[in-house]
């Protein structure tokens, strides 16, 4: 809700501040000491507290009325709120808690832990291929849709990064077309490049995974270096 239609703009995109780890990921936040060499804890940062994170992000909507600082909570009944609440020890209980009650430890970190660490991992890497670009973070403009496609960031090919992306490959077009299912992306594709190209609206595409990860490590390199 906060990120797509704010995306990439410092104090009101949401997943802009969502390390919690004190990366600094544009301009626009002060720098400070600790953002030296963010570039080598960034993704260790981004994974190990994206489950923290998401827990207590969600539990200071409820008592601030805001999602990291930025996206306004809407007003609800009371019964909402406590749902809302359930639902996050509900989420704790089902993979925290549950799986050491019903085996062993070891099973549990084994079958449940670990693997929904790996998808974590895998879903920040294709996270941050999509936004964490010099060029996408730098993009602005008035006009909704340009700004959806300048902000964003596709990546690889079809096969096999569309499927191991699980879609996000094609990011520009899942901007401008949140509602349409991922496995139209393709055809819609080269449409919007096309029109891109026509208007020289910027369309910002890594060649796969390699290119787009060097380039997002660079970036937060050269955020975590002291402003001159």
């Amino acid at each position: 809700v906060g990120h797509h239609p704010y995306t990439n703009i410092y104090k009101k995109d949401p997943d802009l501040h969502n390390s919690g780890g004190g990366i600094r990921f544009t301009e626009n936040e002060t720098w400070n000491k600790n953002h030296e060499g963010q570039e080598n804890k960034f993704m260790m940062i981004s994974n190990l507290l994206l489950i923290g994170l998401n827990i207590k992000n969600s539990l200071l909507l409820i008592f601030t009325k805001k999602y990291n600082g930025c996206v306004d909570k809407i007003p609800v009944e009371l019964k909402y709120y406590m749902l809302h609440v359930f639902d996050i020890f509900l989420y704790v209980y089902a993979f925290f808690i549950a799986p050491f009650k019903i085996w062993t430890p070891f099973y549990a970190i084994k079958h449940v832990i670990i693997p929904y660490y790996i998808l974590s991992s895998i879903f920040s890497i294709n996270a941050a291929l999509n936004h964490f670009q010099t060029d996408s973070i730098k993009g602005k403009s008035k006009n909704w849709y340009i700004h959806q496609v300048i902000t964003s960031n596709n990546f690889g090919s079809h096969f096999p990064h569309y499927y191991l992306s699980i879609g996000l490959n094609y990011q520009i077009e899942h901007h401008l077309f949140p509602s349409v299912n991922h496995c139209h992306l393709r055809d819609i594709q080269p449409i919007v490049k096309r029109l891109c190209e026509k208007y020289s609206i910027p369309y910002h595409h890594s060649g796969g995974y390699k290119d787009g990860i060097k380039s997002v490590y660079q970036h937060i390199r050269n955020m975590g270096k002291k402003p001159t």
